[in-house]
């Protein structure tokens, strides 16, 4: 299977809801795409003037093309969420992210020409980045992980992504 044509393929489900960006710099690091998703809820009484409470959602996605997955690139993955992209795209510079942010998810997807070995896939699984920002009244961000072999036509996450592996799964049998 064509990685370009699978990575195209993801990025049509994930068009209709997320704004994308191709290609995409962070930290000296090329992904080959970057899709943004934001939700705004409030709730009010009578006029938008008496607002009692608002919160923001958002989603970050990280899509990367690579020729093979090493550990070192899921090393590389972390200290990408934790550093410059947490900094970056969540908290945007400052110590805490804006007033009214619920939560961030950051997806990094990790797609693999060859096939993805052992010590790697557990790597991927073990992947972990959670964070609350002021006792979590400024909401919280997650990290999650998706690592494709398109050579054994897998997918490996990590706790926190394991909702979106059928997902990934399905584009892999319809490309």
């Amino acid at each position: 299977m064509d990685a370009s044509a699978y990575l195209d393929r993801i990025l049509e489900l994930y068009a209709p809801t997320f704004d994308i960006e191709r290609p995409r710099t962070v930290d000296g690091i090329c992904f080959d795409a970057y899709g943004f998703f934001s939700s705004l809820s409030e709730r009010y009484v009578l006029v938008k003037d008496a607002k009692l409470w608002s919160v923001n959602a958002f989603e970050h996605a990280f899509f990367r093309v690579m020729d093979s997955i090493e550990p070192e690139d899921i090393s590389v993955a972390k200290s990408l969420v934790e550093g410059p992209i947490q900094s970056e795209f969540i908290t945007k510079g400052k110590k805490y992210p804006e007033r009214d942010h619920l939560h961030s998810l950051i997806t990094v997807v990790l797609i693999s020409k060859r096939a993805v070995g052992e010590e790697t896939a557990e790597k991927a699984r073990h992947f972990r980045f959670d964070r609350s920002y002021l006792f979590t009244l400024r909401g919280y961000s997650e990290g999650r992980l998706i690592a494709v072999d398109l050579e054994n036509k897998k997918v490996h996450t990590n706790k926190a992504a394991a909702k979106l592996r059928r997902l990934y799964e399905e584009a892999m049998r319809k490309s």
